[in-house]
C-alpha cells in the first residue's frame, strides 16, 4: 500500500503542473521568448512519440502588444525542443494572458531566411 502511495504522489508531482502547461498551449496567446536560461530537471516520460525530458526554463517573453517581462516554465519537451533550448535562443510560446507569467514552450521559432 505504501509503494501505491509513493508512486500516485510521484504521479502527481510531476503530472499535475503539466496539466497548466496544456492548458496554456491550446488556448494561450502566441509570442516569441528569447531563452535566458535553461536547466534539465533529470526527469522523463516515455510518450508514443518519444521519451521526453523535463526542463525549467528562464524566458524573456516579448508579447506583441507589450512590454517583455521574465518567466519562468517547467515542462517536458521532444528531444528536437530540448536541442533548440540555449541561451539567447529564440523558442515559439503560448501564456495566459490573465497570469502573463503563465507561459508554455511550443518549439524552437524558423531560423530567418535570407
Amino acid at each position: 500500500m505504501s509503494v501505491l502511495f509513493v508512486f500516485l504522489a510521484g504521479a502527481l508531482v510531476f503530472l499535475t503542473p503539466q496539466r497548466g502547461v496544456r492548458r496554456v498551449l491550446e488556448s494561450g496567446a502566441v509570442a516569441q521568448a528569447t531563452v535566458v536560461s535553461v536547466k534539465k530537471t533529470g526527469a522523463q516520460i516515455w510518450a508514443p512519440k518519444g521519451t521526453r525530458h523535463q526542463v525549467s526554463c528562464e524566458l524573456e517573453v516579448c508579447p506583441s502588444d507589450g512590454s517583455p517581462y521574465r518567466a519562468r516554465t517547467t515542462q517536458f519537451v521532444s528531444a528536437a525542443v530540448e536541442g533548440a533550448l540555449r541561451p539567447g535562443a529564440t523558442v515559439a510560446v503560448r501564456f495566459d494572458p490573465a497570469k502573463p507569467t503563465r507561459v508554455a514552450i511550443e518549439g524552437p521559432t524558423a531560423p530567418a531566411v535570407g
